[in-house]
């Protein structure tokens, strides 16, 4: 070790890269962006739950002065709604399994349209009839059978 280096220099990194911080940011923001739509019970509920060492439904339900079914139906409301929300968020970003799916859509229609716009040409059914009356490869391995059968 050189005399002048700091002895915390051969220390594993501990702090998060550049871009797992900036996921974790964005995770947290779009976290926070859905539990702000959520009713003052639900999101103190959710809190208590999942952000605090006050975890069971008793604890929770002595919290809020609430009884433990009324605790139980918040955080299904409550997750069920945030579910919704957090998904709603990413309905149009390119993330989205429906934006996915949507655009495989567009190519699988647009196959389908060039591919009738083809046949409805011809090319499709002219094609498939010579392949079927033996089109010019067919006719070339004819020919060599012929004259090897000939031999």
């Amino acid at each position: 070790m050189v005399e002048n280096e700091p002895k915390f220099a051969n220390l594993p990194d501990v702090l998060p890269g550049p871009e797992e911080a900036l996921e974790n940011h964005v995770m947290r923001e779009w976290l926070w962006h859905g539990l702000g739509r959520l009713s003052a019970d639900e999101q103190l509920t959710v809190m208590l739950r999942h952000f605090t060492r006050c975890t069971s439904y008793a604890a929770i339900a002595r919290v809020t002065a609430a009884p433990v079914g009324t605790v139980r139906s918040r955080l299904n409301r409550a997750r069920a709604r945030l579910a919704g929300v957090l998904m709603a968020t990413v309905a149009d970003t390119p993330m989205s399994h429906a934006s996915v799916e949507t655009a495989q859509r567009r190519q699988w229609d647009e196959f389908y349209r060039v591919r009738t716009l083809v046949r409805d040409q011809g090319l499709v059914g002219r094609r498939a009839e010579s392949d079927r009356a033996g089109g010019p490869g067919q006719d070339r391995g004819r020919a060599r059978q012929q004259r090897h059968h000939h031999r």
